[in-house]
Parts: structure tokens; C-alpha cells; sequence
């Protein structure tokens, strides 16, 4: 789906990290839980991954266009970002840096 968006891996993980905020880094590392964050992922799935854009169950076989991608690619983009997120905040835990709860990640 990232191919689709015509861009490179460079330029996608870029405009995703311009939109962490201290606050948007604050919520993603407030529950640093990975069965929290495996619950909350197969929500979404559920909700939106297996559904189309009219939120009809996607089947075996079904085409998937770009209403699909449009549809989507919010979920994508904050799913990501809060994977990066937690992802800095886990391993600063491990080699003793400060919190992302106080400091933006650079």
C-alpha cells in the first residue's frame, strides 16, 4: 500500500514523522503494553483491513482498488507512527535514555 502512495520509503517515513507531535509521542508511549497494542491492532483489522471502503467483509479473491488505499492509508500512517513511536521509547528504556513522554525524539 506504501508503493501505491507514489512516493519513496524515504519520503513516507518522513511526512510520518513530521506529524509527531509531543503530545501525539505522550499518547502513543502512555500504555506500554504489547498486548494492549496486538489488541488494539486486531480492533482495526477487524473494523477496517478486512472491510472494503463501504465497509462490506472483504472475501477470498476480491480486487482491491484505490478507494480501498484511500480508505485505509489513515489507519496505515497512525498505526506506523505509533510503532515508531513505541519502538524509540522501548529501546531508549534499554539503554537509559530519556522518556519520550518528556523529550521529542530527533
Amino acid at each position: 500500500m506504501i508503493k501505491q502512495t507514489g512516493v519513496t520509503f524515504d519520503v513516507y517515513a518522513k511526512k510520518l514523522e513530521e506529524g509527531i507531535t509531543p503530545e501525539v509521542e505522550k499518547a502513543d508511549v502512555e500504555v506500554m503494553d504489547p498486548v494492549a497494542w496486538a489488541t488494539e491492532s486486531h480492533a482495526l483489522a477487524e473494523a477496517d483491513a478486512y472491510r472494503d471502503a463501504d465497509g462490506k467483509e472483504i472475501k477470498s479473491g476480491d480486487r482491491l482498488g484505490q478507494e480501498y488505499i484511500d480508505h485505509s492509508m489513515p489507519v496505515v500512517d497512525e498505526q506506523l507512527t505509533k510503532a515508531g513511536v513505541r519502538l524509540a521509547e522501548m529501546l531508549n528504556g534499554v539503554f537509559g535514555l530519556s522518556s519520550v513522554a518528556g523529550d521529542h525524539i530527533d
